[in-house]
């Protein structure tokens, strides 16, 4: 294997070349030593450097024990780009497979698989695709397993893919729908797949003399998993789905399905990570001595080294089409026969309320939600028992049984009781050091001020209506002296601490994935907006003198233009999680219906308006009066002929509403309107999208 640079070159100031390593069809892996004696993986950008950079970039500042780390890019004075890598002194998962030809056997390839998926999800959960998982970049290392490879990886959020299908992966463990560009991160999930099968048998699911017959495979043939002991075959199916949508939609429901059982878990726990360190260094120091004669291709830490790279790289990209049925084989044929009802299945039009993947639901978040809003059947919602849920709630608010019920559930399932989702699967266990532990945690806190502050716009609310007035005189507003009742100040409360609960009860609902702005600023935004628009109503009906309600009337309006603009102005896509398409499915339909409600009430206020002729100014017998009692409150009445008062002992006069809030009302609600509908259009998008391509990857 020919190499651009030899032993003792320094092409890049610092660092002093070894050897070679490996080379494919990007570019050439050296091991070298930095001047201070460091040990690097030096990887010299052969072809197409801008491809493997933005991949580089992503990871650049990654920091994992399951990821071979990417400590620089440089480029040198002569406009060569290499990337500084973490040299792993270990044997590559390849190398170990090729000392076992007839599979690593169960134990192992469950420990393999276990520990690669911890560097994959760390890679998801950073809207990153790794989009070339393969054996030859999974390295062990002193009892880590290491994924290397980020020539290929690229964020999920990005935007059109432009043609770059032919360096996406390579063709054995290349998902279906790569060739269309139209692909997400299932496609790791599907390439996982293979990696377990080859694991296990020693051999890929799709092989052939051909790449075009290996991609062929790809799409229309099942893995043969008969061989396979349970669960391995129905994980296998799953993972190696032709579409995207009936695969595992993370790595974590993948890694629960296949360690469901106790007793893969355990066969998992009794492999000797040191002897297993023995083998895999014993491994290593074969494959180095190789690499001093001619370099074995695979690499430590390297990139797309395989010795099928120029092939892979040279042959033109297959574009699939993602809607279009794959071609029966020929009528007749053993393979038609075989596999007839896997042909009828995939003929089948998508049914995504039957066939949608159901994600498994977190014990902690189970049981709180039965605590706290187990009498709306809040958990059984979460966990898919739909009427279960309704049936809780009839039984709340007739017997108050539901109440009880939802706690006492809520107890049960956070003290490990056995409680299972619709699918019959039971929840997922989260220690104190799980990451998401403390994402729960947080939103349980939102959640709990949520719920504290609506109660408490409830009780400001009631006592606003129902204390007996205490009345203040004011004047100075150019009005003359009026009356003010103090106990409706309390309804201003009340609105800001809706609005409050309202903002805490998004902070909880987000599960992450957003920006700062939709997560935090926007949504405390539009509740300050909100908040200035309604209490500006209630100080026109409640509060204000005569001179001050137009402003306040203007002010209301204005406060809904701002919400509608902030709540349009969404900012960058976040990510999407497989639950995504049931959220945004029953979002789509309360949008609908609120927007419809809006726009009718709207319509009713502005016909009811109109048929008067739109008046602006009330005229002053029509201004209510307000009943008020008290021993010692002097209560006075404006009379409407001039500005003397009357006393009349059980009668008084409080700040007025002069101006028809018919207009105010029909604008706002016809801003409403407008935003719940366009709102329910948004969620009608991004279901499809959850639907269709989660976390769409798309070249920047």
């Amino acid at each position: 294997m020919s190499f651009r640079f030899n032993q003792g070159d320094r092409p890049l100031a610092g660092y002093t070349i070894q050897r070679g390593v490996g080379r494919g069809g990007f570019g050439e892996v050296y091991y070298a030593l930095s001047d201070g004696g460091k040990e690097v993986a030096l990887k010299y950008l052969r072809d197409n450097p801008q491809v493997e950079l933005r991949g580089a970039q992503h990871c650049l500042n990654l920091k994992s024990p399951y990821l071979v780390s990417i400590q620089d890019i440089k480029q040198s004075p002569g406009g060569e780009f290499f990337v500084v890598m973490e040299y792993v002194n270990g044997a590559s998962l390849r190398d170990l497979m090729n000392e076992e030809p007839r599979g690593l056997g169960v134990e192992k390839a469950a420990y393999f698989l276990r520990e690669i998926g911890k560097g994959l999800t760390y890679l998801h959960d950073r809207g990153i695709v790794h989009r070339d998982l393969k054996p030859g970049n999974i390295f062990y290392e002193d009892g880590y397993v290491k994924i290397g490879d980020y020539g290929l990886s690229k964020l999920m959020a990005s935007s059109q893919h432009s043609g770059q299908t032919m360096s996406v992966g390579t063709v054995h463990y290349m998902a279906p729908e790569v060739g269309s560009g139209n692909y997400d991160r299932t496609i790791d999930i599907y390439a996982l797949g293979v990696v377990l099968y080859e694991m296990l048998l020693g051999r890929v699911p799709f092989s052939g003399s051909s790449m075009g017959e290996v991609l062929m495979k790809h799409l229309t043939a099942a893995p043969e998993v008969d061989e396979l002991p349970e669960p391995f075959p129905r994980v296998i199916r799953k993972a190696l789905a032709k579409d995207p949508r009936d695969r595992y939609q993370t790595v974590p429901e993948m890694m629960a399905d296949v360690f469901a059982t106790e007793a893969l878990s355990q066969s998992v726990a009794s492999v000797d990570s040191l002897n297993l360190t023995r083998m895999a260094a014993a491994v290593g120091k074969k494959v180095k001595i190789g690499a001093g004669a001619g370099a074995q291709a695979g690499g430590f830490g390297s990139s797309n080294v395989s010795p099928m790279g120029a092939t892979l790289s040279a042959a033109p990209p297959l574009v699939i089409e993602r809607d279009r049925k794959p071609p029966r084989p020929p009528a007749g044929s053993a393979h038609a026969k075989k596999d007839e009802g896997f042909w009828e299945a995939m003929e089948q039009p998508f049914k995504p309320a039957a066939e949608a993947d159901f994600p498994r639901r977190s014990r902690l978040t189970t049981g709180l939600l039965g605590v706290f809003l187990g009498w709306l059947g809040a958990h059984r919602f979460y966990t898919g028992h739909y009427g279960i849920g309704i049936y809780q709630i009839l039984a709340s608010i007739f017997t108050g049984i539901g109440v009880l019920w939802g706690i006492i559930e809520g107890i049960v399932i956070l003290m490990n009781g056995d409680f299972r989702d619709a699918h019959g699967r039971p929840l997922i266990d989260r220690s104190m050091g799980d990451p998401s532990y403390r994402n729960v945690m947080v939103r349980v806190f939102w959640a709990l001020v949520g719920v504290a502050t609506f109660i408490g716009s409830v009780v400001f609310a009631l006592v606003g209506t129902f204390a007996d007035p205490e009345f203040e005189q004011v004047s100075g507003f150019g009005s003359g002296t009026y009356f003010v009742n103090v106990m409706h100040i309390f309804y201003l409360g009340a609105v800001a601490a809706l609005c409050l609960s309202g903002y805490s009860i998004w902070k909880a609902s987000h599960r992450g994935g957003f920006s700062f702005w939709r997560a935090t600023l926007r949504p405390a935004l539009m509740a300050v907006c909100a908040l200035l628009s309604v209490d500006a109503i209630i100080g026109v009906i409640f509060l204000a003198p005569k001179n001050i309600q137009p402003p306040l009337m203007g002010l209301s309006v204005l406060a809904g233009i701002a919400f509608m603009t902030i709540w349009l102005l969404r900012g960058s896509r976040e990510n999407f999680f497989a639950s995504d398409f049931y959220w945004n499915r029953a979002l789509l339909g309360i949008f609908v219906l609120g927007g419809l409600g809006a726009g009718a009430l709207a319509g009713g206020v502005g016909y009811a308006w109109g048929k008067d002729r739109f008046p602006f100014e009330i005229k002053p017998w029509n201004v209510m009066t307000h009943q008020a009692s008290g021993r010692d409150v002097e209560l006075w009445r404006w009379t409407s002929g001039d500005d003397s008062l009357l006393r009349r002992g059980d009668v008084v006069r409080t700040s007025q509403v002069y101006y028809d809030l018919r207009s105010v009302g029909a604008v706002l609600l016809g801003l409403l309107a407008i935003g719940a509908l366009l709102e329910a259009d948004y969620r009608r998008r991004a279901a499809r999208k959850a639907m269709n391509v989660l976390h769409s990857s798309q070249h920047a």
